[in-house]
């Protein structure tokens, strides 16, 4: 697993940020979530995976995050209901969808090489604060 996610600082007004089986569950699906499409093979059978979402088991879940599958299950189920997922289950896996993935995780923000760039072009005539301000605008 390489790269990063995106974490909006609101996370910390929502009322399960106390709960830290909660939260470590939930960091850990939108790590493991598929940022781009892609097919995997889990225990003999094939699935497609669409970005944002998860290929796992209560018992993958439980071993990867220390949770119990009773309590994975449980907080998903919580999940559900408070539309931060959906889940489809097959025989022996789940694939969990994290609804507004995309609203969050997609990479339609100007990077950092852009602005860097645009702020190195504009002092040049030495007036970083205007420079600065202009960008900022």
């Amino acid at each position: 697993m390489r790269g990063y996610i995106k974490l909006h600082r609101k996370i910390v007004e929502t009322k399960y940020y106390k709960k830290s089986q909660y939260m470590h569950l939930w960091l850990h699906l939108l790590l493991r979530a598929s940022h781009s499409g892609s097919t995997w093979k889990f225990k003999g059978r094939e699935y497609t995976i669409r970005p944002g979402q998860v290929l796992c088991s209560m018992k993958g879940l439980s071993e990867q995050t220390g949770i119990s599958e009773m309590q994975c299950y449980r907080l998903i189920k919580k999940f559900e209901k408070v539309k931060q997922v959906t889940k489809k289950t097959y025989n022996k896996c789940s694939v969990i969808q994290i609804l507004n993935w995309k609203n969050y995780q997609a990479e339609e923000y100007k990077s950092k090489t852009n602005y860097t760039k645009k702020l190195h072009y504009n002092n040049d005539n030495n007036k970083p604060l205007q420079a600065l301000k202009k960008i900022i605008s």
